[in-house]
């Protein structure tokens, strides 16, 4: 899967955990923890090939979502 899908996921899974109960303030948290998901996820789900590259790389992506969440959240203005 291309890298450029993973914010959009990350996106949805994080508004999706929101719908079920998780406090909207701990969104910005729960992009990070899903990011460093996908990224364990896109490395093949083996801890032996899962290096501190990707972890980074998770984070990126968690934080690209956490910003894309919150901006598009002040254009709104909710």
């Amino acid at each position: 899967m291309p890298q450029e899908t993973y914010i959009p996921i990350i996106l949805a899974l994080t508004e999706l955990a929101k719908r079920m109960g998780t406090p909207a303030k701990l969104a910005p948290v729960t992009a990070i923890v899903f990011g460093v998901i996908m990224a364990f996820l896109s490395a093949g789900m083996s801890i032996g090939t899962f290096s501190i590259e990707q972890a980074l790389q998770g984070l990126v992506w968690g934080v690209s979502a956490s910003g894309l969440w919150s901006g598009s959240k002040a254009i709104i203005g909710k």
